[in-house]
C-alpha cells in the first residue's frame, strides 16, 4: 500500500506541549527533573534549544525572542543526538537496529530501518531531506527524502567524521579524514581541516585550538587567524568568547574589545545562531544583544590576561535606553502527571463512563444478565465487554456470522453511535444484545490497527495514534486496545512503528 504525503509527516513518540514561561531577556530553567549537560544547541537562524536529560526522559526547551518555551519531552528513551535546521529541532533516538526521528516543534516522527546514526553526522535540510551515516558502516552516507524514504547511499572517499550544511545553502557536506566530501556532487575539497569540536555559523569555523575558518563549497576550509580564546563563536560579524561569568567580544582580529556580564554566575555555555549570542549560567538561559556590551579601553591589550572582569554593578549602569533590563524567571519543571503517556487498563477497572465519548444518546445503558444471554464465537475472542482479534476489512454480516447467542435482538451502532445494519466493521462499534426491549449484554468491537472506526489501518489512524502519544488528543479503551499492536497491554511508540508499517504495507 503507498502511503500518502501526510504519512511522511506524522505526530508522534511523546508528549505534551507544555506551558510558556515569559521574561525579558534572562531565564531560569531549573534542574529539579534533570540536567541540560550544559550544551546549547543552534540553528542558524536565530533558534536555541536547550535537552534536559533527567534518566530517560529527555525535555527540549526553545528559547524563542523574549521566551522560554518547553517543547516536548520523550518518555521513557534515550536521544542519542540532536538536529536543529531552520526553527526546528529534531531528537534521534536509537532502538533496537533502527533510528526514530522526533520533532517535539513540528510533531514529525520517522523511523530509519536499519540504521544505527552515528553522532554528529546527521543533516536535515529544510526540505526534510535527511543525511545520515551509519556508525556501522562510516564511509556510507544515506540520503531520505521525507525523513524517512531511502533515495540513495554515496560512498565518501574515507570515513565521515561529521555531516554539516554550509552556509546560505542548502549543500550537504562530510568532513572526512582526506577533505571536506560533497555527497549530491561527489567533489572532495582538498583543504586543512578543522578540529572537532567546532562551530560553524555565517561561513565561520571556529574549532577546538581557537583557530577560525571562512568555508565556501569551492574551495573548503581556509585558516583566516588564531586565537588563544576558546570556544569561540561567530555572530552578526564579531567573535565571542567567555571566561568565568564574561563574555568577550572579539574583533576579526581576535582581539577583546568589549564585555558584558549577564549574570553572577559562571558561565557554562555559549552558543551563536544568526546574529544572535546565547549562554548558558548554572540554572540560569541568558539571550544577549550587543547593546549589552560595554568597550575596553584601547590602551589594554587583549593579551593582557590580567584584564579585570567586568562588574554586574558596572552593566547595571548603563542606560535601560541603552540595555534592556535583565531579569531571571524560574520556570517549575513539569510534573509526571502533565508527561505521562496514558495506557490501557483491564476490563474490569473501567466504569461505565468508559464507552466511547461520541456514542449518540440513543445507546441505552447496559443491564448486564450473563446468565441470560451468553455470546460465543468460533473466531473471535469474547471478553468481558469486548469482543476482539476482529480482522480488518470484516463486514458486519460475517462478524454476525461467527456470533452465537441465544434468541434476542441485536442491534449494532458504528463508533459515531449511529444505526448500523451493513457495510464494514470498526473499532468502537457497539453490539446491544435485547430481550423484551430492554439490553442484557453490550458489547464494543476492537480491531488492531484500526483506531479511528473506519475498518481499516490509514493515515487516519497514524495521525489519531501519533496525537493521542503526545497528549494532543484522548483515546477511549477501546481504541487503546486498537493502537496496542504488540499486544502487551501497553500504548507506546513501538506501537506506532508497527502500525505505520502496517498502512505501508511492509
Amino acid at each position: 500500500m503507498k502511503s500518502s504525503f501526510g504519512l511522511k509527516y506524522l505526530v508522534s513518540l511523546v508528549l505534551t506541549v507544555l506551558t510558556v514561561w515569559q521574561s525579558p531577556s534572562s531565564f531560569s530553567l531549573g534542574y529539579e527533573e534533570g540536567s541540560f549537560h550544559d550544551t546549547l544547541y543552534a540553528d542558524g537562524c536565530g533558534g536555541f534549544y536547550a535537552l534536559s536529560v533527567n534518566g530517560q526522559r529527555a525535555s527540549v526547551y526553545q528559547a524563542n525572542g523574549d521566551k522560554l518555551v518547553p517543547v516536548g519531552t520523550t518518555e521513557t528513551m534515550t536521544v542519542s543526538d540532536v538536529v536543529c535546521v531552520s526553527g526546528q529541532v529534531f531528537l534521534l533516538l536509537p532502538f533496537d537496529g533502527l533510528t526514530g526521528v522526533y520533532s517535539p516543534s513540528g510533531s514529525l516522527t520517522a523511523f530509519l530501518d536499519n540504521c544505527v546514526a552515528k553522532k554528529g553526522c546527521t543533516v536535515i535540510t529544510a526540505d526534510h531531506t535527511l543525511y545520515t551515516v551509519d556508525e556501522r558502516t562510516p564511509q556510507i552516507i544515506g540520503v531520505y527524502t521525507h525523513l524517512q524514504e531511502r533515495k540513495k547511499m554515496v560512498k565518501a572517499p574515507s570515513a565521515v567524521r561529521r555531516l554539516f550544511t554550509a552556509f546560505g545553502s542548502q549543500t550537504v557536506c562530510a568532513l572526512t579524514e582526506t577533505g571536506v566530501f560533497l555527497p549530491e556532487s561527489g567533489r572532495l575539497l582538498s583543504c586543512e581541516l578543522p578540529r572537532e569540536p567546532f562551530s560553524l555559523n555565517e561561513g565561520i569555523a571556529c574549532d577546538a585550538d581557537g583557530t577560525v575558518y571562512t568555508f565556501d563549497e569551492v574551495y573548503g576550509f581556509r585558516r583566516r587567524l588564531t586565537t588563544h580564546c576558546t570556544p569561540l563563536g561567530y555572530a552578526g560579524g564579531a567573535f565571542y568568547t567567555y571566561t568565568e561569568a564574561t563574555i568577550w567580544q572579539l574583533d576579526d582580529t581576535g582581539e577583546r574589545v568589549a564585555s558584558y556580564v549577564p549574570t553572577a554566575q559562571p558561565i557554562t555555555a555559549l552558543a551563536v545562531s544568526g546574529s544572535q549570542i546565547a549562554v548558558l549560567s548554572g540554572e540560569t538561559f541568558v539571550m544577549c544583544h550587543a547593546n549589552h556590551f560595554q568597550p575596553i579601553p584601547k590602551e589594554v591589550s587583549s593579551g593582557d590576561m590580567s584584564i579585570p572582569e567586568p562588574s554586574s554593578a558596572t552593566v547595571s549602569q548603563v542606560s535601560q535606553q541603552e540595555v534592556p533590563a535583565v531579569s531571571v524567571v524560574s520556570v517549575v519543571p513539569p510534573q509526571p502527571s502533565q508527561v505521562s503517556v496514558p495506557m490501557s487498563v483491564p476490563a474490569s477497572e473501567v466504569s461505565s463512563d468508559s464507552k466511547p465519548s461520541d456514542l449518540s444518546s440513543n445507546v441505552s445503558n447496559t443491564v448486564s444478565r450473563p446468565s441470560v444471554v451468553k455470546v460465543t464465537s468460533d473466531v473471535y475472542t469474547i471478553g468481558e465487554d469486548t469482543i476482539t482479534d476482529i480482522p480488518l476489512g470484516t463486514t458486519l454480516a460475517v462478524l454476525k456470522k461467527h456470533l452465537v447467542y441465544p434468541s434476542c435482538t441485536l442491534t449494532v451502532y458504528n463508533h459515531h453511535g449511529k444505526l448500523c445494519t451493513s457495510g464494514t466493521v470498526g473499532t468502537g462499534f457497539c453490539l446491544q444484545f435485547s430481550l423484551d426491549g430492554q439490553t442484557v449484554r453490550t458489547y464494543y468491537t476492537v480491531l488492531r490497527g484500526d483506531i479511528s472506526g473506519e475498518g481499516n489501518s490509514n493515515n487516519n489512524d497514524l495521525t489519531t495514534y501519533a496525537q493521542f502519544l503526545v497528549g494532543k488528543t484522548s483515546l477511549n479503551r477501546y481504541q487503546q486496545l486498537g493502537g496496542d499492536m504488540d499486544g502487551d497491554g501497553r500504548c507506546t511508540v513501538a506501537d506506532l512503528y508497527l502500525l505505520q508499517r502496517r498502512v505501508k504495507g511492509m
